[in-house]
């Protein structure tokens, strides 16, 4: 294997005119010819991009496509999803357990003309990435970014087809850029200063644009011995370009070669020169502004010069000027075009847009061609938006974003092209978003009706633009996300200065769009829908106990105004008693009992049409006896449709310093809290009282008598999701409506991270050693030393406290009080006293989860009718007058 490699490592020599190589690294992934599974167990180390993977395997010969040398056996495949991601070696990693070779570190000085080589080929959709050669110098890392790997789709292998992809190393600044190379990859800014020592360590990085990834063979460093230059050589580029007349254009060549290397672009090849709509005529990038009809047709092309040679791009890659007429109706519009090669995964800004998103912003694409797009990926729940203003976008790329009065115009419109990608199921909702008056930004309440089955079809989407305030949300744009506020207080005036598109993520997922236009078409209306294919935005089948609440949730878009239509096994609904909501977009129902037990749908409807949430899903209310001992009972429901929610719809509260959108999915309506906190130290609550549950979702919480009751405990399942060992939990516990107490006890969490719900219950004992004084605020909450006295009186109100020492998540569900005494029925209501002047009875009993209070003025015949709000409670306020009442305690 040995003799074969340096055979081949001479005949790459022979090429450039090279009297003699020398062979510093070699790796062949592994030396048995048998598949080594891993990279580790050849000494290389990895991160992978999103949802990535990697490994070593043997599928037939594999052999150069150039040469037809023979290859090892052994290969490599490195992908994922879109993101970035690098394999290394370095001068401490050894060779592992497979590997031929250990990397040492090598000094450039010491050689001439040192090459980093690699053979390659096309995998699993290997157009949707690119990827460079790193190195480490000096304890930092460096990416040459300049000179891709950059297989053509013409050159490209696959199976067992390799092709030769070399670098010949060049310290000089201007060749490198500094790589993140920690536990994420990040690429940029351009080095500094040469780089300058002994270089520690190599690999490859791999920046993807979608689902992919690219085989690998024979990865070598080799040093020619004499200092012959290579000519320059065409890699990609440049691309034909088709835009509207009065837009910028942009052409860019990727070439390699012995720098440096001097560029002079040409015009149906005649040479370019600065000045007036013409720049970069010397660059590797040329650009154009404000082309004219006379243009289309026009055939630029680009001279490479270096000390050994020449090449022109005309004779291989002419590029064409296509230039079309903006159409009479057409106000503004971006094609996202791809200049490329330069350009691969380039930032939106170089076509005079902006984002805000939390992490990588090269976010250019490219279709075929010169076309492209714009690929929108998040790998979590989050909002982003991408952007442009009549200041960002001054036509260097496209139309330049004009300002528009809607007064001038009988209708506007915006219209995009949407392809959903990966998962696009987690993108749900898109919107248009609008920039009034240069200052402030909104975003529409209605999302465009998206079908979100994945496809590589565009599909283009168009709505309506109002001034109307009911038809916008605020929208508050930062480096980092897009935050969606409630109704402006008033209608939106003033001139149209910027547009775009936000997206709201539920999870990972991918929707990438293009051609975003500004008509005076006016849009067609849009019939009422619902979200994701009918399968998320239509009510979620709910569960309670007897007593408790439930809400049904529908997210509709459509032409405005929508209005609701609720029913109950396809009988209507009206508001009144323990209805409410029947026609808004959520329906409550309060003090739920058996015979609330039906499917509950929704009719949806507009000027155009209606829609029936019974056509995609049967959403029924099932209701159950309270369990013999359940004093009270929070499942933190998921009344959904999407996107988070805040603990306060179930009658909680909490006490943290940032986002308090604590609800999740877990299925269905099924939901959970989760307690997040990115640092320590801190601790955070999430709680409730009688006041703030009043049973609008699940029971309410009852003042509990700690005297009229034995062996009360508190249970809550928990599930450690992160960290575990950075966060502890406690149950907190309020007394008498006044002071909080949190257990001086840890609920007992294991060491290691699940996702597994596990039950934790602990028994309530008052004595003052077993609590710790607890203060609750807005943002947090404090834990003190121990209580000054036992706790007595009635529990008022329950929770549970998260103390933070670093980065962690628990999620919690299914919080309970409950009681070993049990209670098997009613018992007797007791006057306690009489207060007011006689106005007043003060009635106590054994209350619990399923016992209410009922009332009526004549026992023959009796008409009984429950009593608010005393649905496991322990005490009512009775006002002695007339008439007469008589009261009885039930048992649900």
């Amino acid at each position: 294997m040995k003799k074969l490699l340096v055979l081949l490592a001479l005949g790459i020599s022979a090429a450039v005119g090279s009297a003699q190589t020398a062979i510093l690294y070699q790796e062949t992934w592994g030396n048995s010819n048998s598949a080594a599974t891993t990279l580790a167990s050849v000494g290389w180390l990895q991160i992978l991009p999103p949802a990535g993977y990697s490994g070593i395997y043997q599928y037939g010969q594999p052999v150069d496509g150039e040469t037809s040398a023979v290859l090892p056996l052994n290969q490599m495949y490195f992908g994922g999803n879109a993101g970035r991601g690098i394999f290394f070696t370095t001068n401490g990693a050894g060779s592992g357990t497979y590997g031929e070779t250990a990397f040492t570190s090598i000094n450039p000085a010491l050689y001439t003309n040192l090459e980093i080589a690699v053979e390659c080929s096309w995998s699993w959709q290997g157009y949707n990435l690119s990827n460079w050669f790193a190195v480490e110098v000096g304890g930092t890392w460096y990416v040459a970014t300049n000179q891709p790997l950059g297989l053509t789709a013409t050159r490209h292998g696959s199976g067992t087809t390799y092709f030769k992809c070399a670098m010949t190393y060049n310290p000089a600044a201007s060749n490198w850029w500094v790589l993140t190379n920690t536990t994420v990859v990040g690429i940029g800014p351009q080095a500094g200063a040469n780089l300058s020592g002994t270089i520690d360590g190599v690999g490859i990085v791999q920046s993807l644009a979608g689902s992919s990834s690219w085989d690998y063979s024979l990865f070598t460093i080799t040093s020619i011995s004499n200092s012959a230059s290579i000519p320059p050589y065409p890699i990609t580029g440049p691309f034909s370009q088709t835009n509207y007349a009065g837009a910028g254009v942009s052409f860019a060549i990727n070439a390699g070669g012995t720098g440096p290397l001097s560029y002079q672009w040409l015009s149906n090849g005649v040479p370019l020169v600065n000045g007036g709509r013409i720049s970069g005529a010397t660059t590797s990038m040329l650009s154009i502004s404000n082309i004219n009809a006379g243009e289309s047709g026009t055939v630029y092309s680009v001279t490479v010069t270096n000390i050994a040679g020449r090449f022109n791009s005309g004779t291989n890659s002419p590029a064409t000027l296509i230039v079309n007429a903006v159409p009479a109706d057409l106000l503004y519009a971006e094609v996202f075009p791809y200049v490329g090669p330069s350009l691969v995964g380039g930032p939106v800004s170089v076509v005079g847009w902006s984002n805000s998103i939390p992490d990588n912003p090269d976010r250019l694409g490219q279709v075929t061609g010169g076309a492209g797009f714009v690929w929108n990926y998040e790998g979590y729940a989050w909002n982003s938006a991408f952007y442009t203003t009549t200041t960002s976008d001054t036509g260097a790329s496209g139309l330049s974003f004009p300002s528009i009065n809607p007064a001038a115009y009988p209708a506007i419109s915006f219209a995009v092209d949407l392809n959903p990608g990966w998962q696009a199921y987690n993108v749900p909702q898109v919107y248009f978003a609008v920039q009034m008056g240069g200052a402030n930004w909104y975003v529409s309440q209605t999302p465009l009706p998206v079908d979100y089955n994945a496809t590589t079809v565009y599909t283009t989407y168009q709505e309506p633009f109002s001034t109307a305030a009911n038809q916008w949300n605020t929208l508050t744009l930062d480096a980092t996300g897009a935050t969606i506020g409630g109704q402006p207080s008033g209608n939106l005036s003033g001139n149209i200065t910027g547009a775009g598109l936000v997206f709201v993520n539920s999870g990972a997922g991918t929707m990438n769009f293009n051609n975003f236009r500004i008509s005076t078409n006016a849009a067609p209306a849009i019939a009422p829908f619902f979200f994701v294919g009918g399968t998320v935005g239509v009510p979620l089948p709910q569960t309670v106990y007897v007593g408790g609440g439930a809400s049904f949730a529908v997210e509709a878009g459509g032409t405005p105004p929508l209005s609701y239509y609720w029913q109950s096994n396809d009988v209507p609904l009206v508001d009144g008693g323990r209805f409410s909501g029947t026609r808004s977009n959520q329906l409550t129902i309060v003090n739920a009992n058996p015979d609330d037990q039906a499917v509950y749908s929704v009719i949806v409807s507009n000027a155009v049409g209606t829609v029936n949430s019974e056509v995609y899903v049967t959403s029924g209310l099932t209701v159950n006896a309270v369990p013999a001992g359940v004093l009270y009972a929070e499942t933190f429901p998921y009344v959904g449709p999407v996107g988070g929610w805040p603990l306060s719809v179930v009658g909680w509260a909490n006490a943290i310093p940032d986002n308090p959108d604590r609800l999740y999915q877990n299925a269905a309506g099924d939901g959970a809290g989760y307690a997040y906190e990115a640092s320590g130290p801190q601790a955070t609550a999430f709680y409730t009282t009688t006041s703030l549950d009043t049973g609008a979702s699940g029971l309410p919480f009852p003042s509990i008598n700690t005297t009229l009751y034995g062996g009360i405990s508190f249970s809550v399942d928990l599930a450690p999701a992160s960290n575990p060992g950075n966060v502890a939990a406690y149950f907190a516990v309020q007394m008498n409506g006044g002071a909080w107490a949190v257990s001086a006890n840890a609920i007992p969490l294991p060491g290691t991270a699940s996702s597994t719900f596990t039950t934790y219950t602990q028994a309530f004992n008052p004595a003052a050693a077993n609590w710790n004084a607890l203060t609750l605020s807005g943002t947090g909450a404090t834990i003190g030393g121990t209580v000054p006295g036992n706790l007595v009186g009635n529990i008022t109100g329950v929770g549970l406290v998260t103390s933070f020492t670093g980065a962690a998540t628990i999620d919690f569900d299914n919080l309970y009080v409950n009681t070993t005494t049990g209670v098997s029925g009613p018992g007797g209501i007791l006057v306690n006293s009489v207060t007011g002047n006689g106005h007043y009875l003060n009635l106590s009993w054994i209350g619990s989860a399923n016992i209410h209070m009922q009332s009526t003025t004549n026992l023959a015949p009796a008409a009984w009718v429950d009593v608010p709000n005393t649905v496991g409670q322990s005490a009512y306020t009775a006002t002695n007058t007339a008439p007469r009442m008589f009261y009885r305690l039930i048992w649900q």
